[in-house]
């Protein structure tokens, strides 16, 4: 945050450019300039007329307190209020502390005369041609000077004046001197032109279709065909379902049993429906017919030999659900030696059996099913497909094709009431680069306005897609376009550099605005009395908006 007020001390010998740049730096509104006695910024009045012309442009308020009555008259002459820090007293708002000199000694006459014209001759030199209008009249001569003191403080002996003839003429050639350097200095150094111009502004739209396509390779010059590419992925799913039908059913257990034959190397044939029973009597028979291999004789021993078979309950209900590890006996080969030589084993449990109410997948839920798992299967594809797919691909909400290649519905419930519901699915996405789309784009804004879209450069561009409509067997794509594009007058600032160097501020201006696409622009030369622009180019700053 700026302070309020700021005094700021300079140094007897600071110039005018020097004296400019700490009231330009300084960070407050109200300035202080506390200028010490026989400053070079009393030694030409019109500074002090230069520096009130800054603090205006600046928007700050300048005040000066010195010891000087010169600089105070001067300050006054140019509307600058003005006071001697000394005799302020209490009216001061400056908070800072300023230790009061001693006494001043009393200064020779011929002393007086000789700082004087010094100033006078000094003030002639650096002051710029207008300075008559702004600056009170100045003695013309060393004689004069002398008048006007002897009228003060009575005649100055000869003598005295020859004593310091040479000193003053040494001081005054000196004092020339420096000052020419200080102007050549500031005509080199401050000297600065800035134009900011703003070129005319154009929107472009754009709302059609486009259609990205997997056969280009390339954009289309002027076409609104683009590059596309198709990424695909295929993968299956089981998933689980309540069954919401109920029904009576009446259903017989079933399952699996190995059969052995320990009595001869003699194959044996069981016919369909030969019936195992267990030790506690349950029956169940044999869904189709078998051959039991005939049992091995190694080192005179009998091995028997085995085969598996499918068999159901003879009777429903869950009192014929069997754990693995049951023996059955085959009770058509009782009272017969085959009775105890073959025998069976239920090697894992047999279930299914059950009389009473069963839930089952009515036609309504195995649809919402199929449905369920395509939407499932479909949402990860996506997720799959976008992860592989590269980042500057662009792909859009409807353009892809989910393809269920085969679903499977289980036939049983199980015993939490729910049934199975198996399928495959690819998915195709199609994408395309959005680069692409804007360079389609600008090729067909430049053949429909040939003569002006190639004069203005881009500055701003959004663009929106809807309404997909994608093909994956032909592998196109086909969607609508919003595209907006907001551009400037193409101005190059270096080329307009070039042709203003060292022209006046009238021809400047008459160059600036005579450049096709700009709108406006603002031309600021300085300092003020700056009337052409700089010979150095580096000195001349040029901005386009």
């Amino acid at each position: 945050m700026a302070e309020e007020r700021k005094k700021i001390y300079i140094n007897k010998n600071d110039d005018i450019a020097v004296v400019i740049a700490k009231l330009t730096d300084a960070p407050a509104h109200d300035v202080v300039l506390h200028v010490p006695r026989f400053s070079r910024l009393a030694a030409n009045p019109s500074h002090v007329y230069l520096l009130k012309r800054e603090s205006e442009t600046q928007g700050k308020t300048l005040a000066i307190e010195s010891v000087d009555d010169d600089v105070l008259a001067s300050a006054n002459e140019a509307g600058i209020p003005a006071e001697n820090p000394f005799f302020a007293g209490a009216k001061k708002s400056v908070t800072d502390i300023v230790t009061l000199p001693k006494r001043r000694p009393r200064v020779s006459r011929a002393a007086t005369v000789d700082a004087t014209l010094a100033r006078s001759k000094a003030a002639r030199m650096e002051e710029p041609p207008e300075a008559d209008a702004l600056s009170a009249p100045v003695p013309e001569t060393q004689e004069e000077i002398a008048r006007e003191l002897d009228a003060q403080f009575g005649p100055l002996q000869d003598s005295t004046r020859k004593k310091h003839s040479a000193a003053f003429y040494t001081r005054l050639i000196v004092g020339a001197l420096f000052a020419g350097g200080a102007t050549v200095a500031a005509a080199m150094m401050l000297p600065r032109a800035t134009i900011n111009i703003v070129a005319q502004k154009a929107e472009w739209p754009y709302q059609e279709t486009l259609t990205a396509d997997t056969s280009l390779k390339a954009p289309e010059a002027g076409s609104a065909r683009i590059p596309g590419q198709v990424f695909a992925e295929r993968r299956n799913v089981t998933l689980a379902f309540p069954a919401s039908g109920k029904r009576q059913v009446s259903e017989k257990a079933g399952g699996k049993i190995t059969v052995f034959n320990a009595l001869s190397s003699e194959p044996q044939k069981l016919v369909a429906t030969t019936r195992f029973a267990t030790a506690d009597g349950k029956i169940y028979r044999l869904t189709a017919p078998v051959t039991v291999p005939g049992a091995k004789i190694v080192d005179g021993k009998i091995v028997p030999s085995s085969i598996d078979a499918d068999v159901r309950a003879d009777a429903p209900g869950v009192a014929y659900n069997l754990a693995p590890g049951v023996s059955f006996s085959i009770p058509g080969f009782k009272g017969t030696p085959k009775y105890n030589a073959f025998r069976g084993e239920s090697k894992t449990a047999i279930t299914g059996g059950y009389v009473g109410e069963l839930a089952y997948p009515t036609d309504e839920d195995i649809k919402k099913a199929k449905a369920a798992i395509a939407g499932t299967l479909g949402d990860g594809l996506k997720a799959a497909v976008l992860a592989k797919a590269p980042p500057e691909f662009k792909t859009l909400e409807g353009g892809s094709q989910l393809n269920i290649v085969k679903q499977t519905v289980g036939s049983e419930v199980n015993a939490t009431g729910a049934f199975t519901v198996t399928a495959e699915a690819e998915l195709s996405v199609m994408g395309f680069r959005e680069a692409d789309v804007r360079t389609a784009i600008r090729g067909m804004l430049a053949k429909k306005n040939p003569d002006t879209y190639p004069l203005y450069t881009t500055t701003s561009e959004t663009v929106s897609y809807n309404g997909p409509r994608f093909d994956a067997v032909a592998g196109r794509m086909s969607f609508a376009v919003d595209y907006k594009a907001a551009s400037a007058y193409a101005i190059e600032p270096s080329a307009l550099r070039g042709k203003i160097l060292s022209k006046s501020e009238r021809e400047l201006r008459a160059m600036v605005l005579g450049v096709p696409g700009i709108a406006s622009a603002r031309i600021e030369l300085w300092p003020f009395w700056v009337r052409s622009v700089p010979k150095n180019a580096e000195k001349v700053t040029i901005s386009v908006q």
